[in-house]
């Protein structure tokens, strides 16, 4: 199951974008302030942040450079109602670029692909058993 925070300051768009995420059995926490977001990432310890761009005080590609330079890694979708900020939501590592209003199959999809990115970039494949023997020698077996 991955983890997923939604930041986004549109309380409506907020609370729906998290109930989609919800149906795709991932554990999910909306947040209006990014502030707050902020504040909360280390101890909710997401897989990915769903960030809107424009937002008072600090805008989604803000949020994601403060991420980004915390040394927290964690994937990045933006879902905006902007196409112009795509070229630089890439510049700062998004995995995807959603616009308003969503598509759910999108959405789905984009959840897919950090799925199979977090499993793939973690150090144990979550189907794979690993033997390792220690006597006589290391020796370790993936299956």
């Amino acid at each position: 199951m991955i983890k997923a925070m939604v930041v986004d300051d549109e309380t409506l768009t907020n609370d729906h974008i998290c109930e989609l995420i919800r149906d795709t059995s991932a554990e999910v926490e909306g947040y209006t302030n990014p502030h707050e977001a902020l504040d909360n990432i280390k101890r909710f310890k997401p897989d990915v942040l769903f960030l809107d761009i424009e937002m008072p005080e600090i805008n989604g590609l803000q949020f994601a450079e403060m991420v980004n330079s915390s040394g927290y890694e964690c994937e990045i979708v933006f879902i905006t109602a902007y196409n112009q900020y795509a070229l630089n939501a890439f510049r700062v590592n998004a995995i995807d670029y959603l616009l308003k209003p969503i598509i759910v199959e999108e959405l789905y999809s984009s959840i897919e692909r950090v799925k199979k990115r977090r499993f793939l970039n973690s150090n144990v494949c979550p189907n794979k058993k690993i033997k390792i023997s220690l006597f006589g020698g290391v020796s370790i077996y993936r299956r």
